[in-house]
């Protein structure tokens, strides 16, 4: 993924986030974080999710549904949320890598536009 799709850095030296259009002054200190956050489940799915899994003797959940995101938090108490992923990912398989891959990637990009 490129970083285009998340934030641009305008001529006025301030960062433009594409899909909320938030404006921020650089240089800015920022604190930039990789959050992966568990989607909320019904109870009955989480009992059902339960049950299967004590009756295999799984030791993991094999069907924890999860977002990726990278939070960006300034230093007036604003905070951006940049999700990597359109729908829920199961936590481990190989989107839930790829997805996490982009995130670290937009972390390391955003440490280094933040700076200069």
């Amino acid at each position: 993924m490129k970083k285009d799709l998340f934030y641009k850095i305008t001529d006025s030296h301030e960062i433009l986030f594409t899909k909320s259009e938030n404006h921020h002054s650089l240089p800015a200190k920022a604190k930039v974080e990789v959050i992966i956050s568990p989607v909320l489940k019904s109870g009955g799915v989480e009992v059902a999710n339960a049950i299967a899994n004590a009756a295999s003797s799984s030791l993991g959940n094999g069907n924890e549904k999860v977002n990726v995101a990278v939070q960006v938090c300034f230093e007036d108490e604003t905070r951006e949320l940049l999700l990597m992923n359109e729908t829920p990912l199961i936590r481990n398989n190989l989107d839930y890598h790829e997805a996490v891959r982009h995130a670290r990637n937009l972390q390391e990009a955003l440490k280094k536009d933040l700076v200069c």
